[in-house]
Parts: C-alpha cells; structure tokens; sequence
C-alpha cells in the first residue's frame, strides 16, 4: 500500500499517533518514501504522549 501511495502528487499521511495499525501504515510509508526524500507524515497526538521518531509530531 505504500508503495502505491509513494506516487501520489500532493499525498500526506495523517496518524493518531498512537502504536498499532497506523504506525505500521506510517514506518512503512516512511520507509518506501525514505528511498528519495522526506516523508511528509504527521501524527496529531493527545499533550503528553511521546514524540514518534519520524514524521512531524503535532498536539491536539
């Protein structure tokens, strides 16, 4: 899937930021788009929460 998304014009993903189904979405779109450049991958997290290492971490 996100192979398939990498080619997308104007694409950005948008995570919870919580772990399970959505970080493995979000490492494994990172890690297709990491092969060229910067994934533009942003996680809106409740205050508190630990920051993920990729992406731009936001707080709600």
């Amino acid at each position: 899937m996100a192979r398939s998304l990498k080619w997308q014009n104007n694409f950005a993903l948008l995570t919870g930021g919580v772990s399970g189904v959505a970080e493995k979405v979000a490492r494994s779109f990172q890690y297709t788009w990491n092969q060229e450049k910067t994934a533009p991958i942003f996680h809106i997290q409740p205050q508190g929460f630990e920051l993920w290492d990729f992406g731009t971490n936001l707080f709600d």
